[in-house]
């Protein structure tokens, strides 16, 4: 039996950039545009078998001509909401190339709708205003996709409720752990510099008092002549207090 599709405006509830997860309406206890509607029932009990995999398309492509993945997201099965007369979940964006062109038209407002793609497996007709009304009373839930165009009148995005959630995003919490962890590893490689430096004086010092006799100056272009042993020694301790010094300081 051939998946069918149904088309919705969700009540955009909540954006998380951070997460990049926004909650959505997928079905309203409503007629469609199409003189069809889904009882909430039937959808409520078909998130059990989605939960196995509940993807998220764009626009029902199952396979990209490119051959690579067509999923741009999923839904945590935590997040199924099955209220009076519709129902929510969390859509969480993935990271590659074709889910991120959803993810910025639907935060940035330029895309509102979502749709369902189902199996249809039990329905029934009644009549509305003298209008004969299919209503699907069993289905599987298959897939949930973002989509352009939605057919449900009664679940628009209210822009208010959308943008006043993103505005000012509270990124607080994620910056200060940032700066935590940077300046704490700044701290580590310090202490190792001291540690090193600590370990290093000696040896230095030993170098620097062993070539009383000048040769690696005499080497490096400096002065023929040896150099006073007493005058090297007092030169060393400049040193080896500098060198002390600009730790400490570290």
């Amino acid at each position: 039996m051939e998946p069918k599709l149904k088309f919705f405006y969700p009540k955009v509830k909540s954006v998380d950039i951070v997460n990049r997860r926004m909650t959505v309406c997928i079905s309203k206890s409503e007629i469609d545009r199409h003189g069809e509607r889904i009882e909430i029932q039937a959808i409520a009990d078909s998130l059990e078998i989605y939960a196995q995999n509940s993807v998220v398309l764009g626009d029902h492509q199952h396979r990209l001509s490119t051959g690579k993945s067509s999923v741009i997201g999923h839904s945590p099965p935590d997040s199924f909401r099955v209220l009076e007369d519709e129902v929510d979940i969390d859509i969480v964006f993935s990271i590659n190339e074709n889910a991120e062109t959803y993810w910025i038209n639907f935060r940035d407002g330029h895309q509102k709708a979502v749709s369902i793609g189902f199996i249809d497996l039990e329905w029934r007709t009644e009549e509305v205003d003298g209008r004969k009304i299919y209503v699907t009373t069993k289905m599987e839930l298959i897939e949930v996709s973002c989509v352009a165009v939605g057919a449900n009148r009664g679940a628009l995005v209210k822009g208010k409720d959308m943008f006043d959630r993103y505005a000012e995003p509270d990124i607080s919490a994620s910056v200060k752990q940032a700066v935590a962890e940077s300046k704490a590893e700044f701290s580590k490689e310090i202490s190792n510099l001291k540690a090193f430096c600590e370990e290093g004086f000696e040896d230095v010092k030993s170098l620097l008092i062993t070539d009383s006799g000048g040769l690696a100056e005499r080497l490096l272009g400096g002065s023929p002549e040896p150099s006073d042993p007493a005058g090297e020694e007092k030169k060393t301790e400049q040193i080896m207090n500098d060198c002390r010094e600009i730790s400490n300081n570290s």
